[in-house]
Parts: C-alpha cells; sequence; structure tokens
C-alpha cells in the first residue's frame, strides 16, 4: 500500500494506509472490492491464491490511478 502512495502522490498525507484505501474507494467505487481484500490483507494472513488476487486489485488500482 506504501508503494501505492509513493507512486500516487499520497505519501505526504497521513500514515494510516486503511484510511488511503479507503479514500480511494470512495472516490472510485469500482475500487471497494480491491480495497476490502487489501485492508484485509493487511490485518490477517493470506494463502498463495490469495496473493495472487491481490495482486491483480493492486494491479486494477494503480490503472485506475494512472488514469
Amino acid at each position: 500500500v506504501r508503494g501505492i502512495r509513493r507512486r500516487h502522490g499520497a505519501a505526504a498525507r497521513s500514515s494510516d494506509d486503511e484510511a488511503y484505501l479507503r479514500r480511494l474507494a470512495e472516490r472510485h467505487p469500482a475500487l471497494a472490492p480491491s480495497v476490502e481484500r487489501l485492508v484485509k490483507a493487511t490485518k490477517n494472513p493470506v494463502s498463495p491464491r490469495e496473493l495472487t488476487e491481490l495482486a491483480d486489485d493492486i494491479d486494477m488500482i494503480e490503472r485506475t490511478l494512472s488514469t
């Protein structure tokens, strides 16, 4: 999450990754499912399968923020 924030200019804001992700979901409602999975993953261990899904979620967030 910090890498996303760094690449998209949000590093200077709050250090709370969950708050940052939730703001993204508010601004881009289509990202809400991805955000929820990432928030969950920051709090709980994930399986190898879930890591692949999280990579897809991060990619979707990156594409959305880059457009």
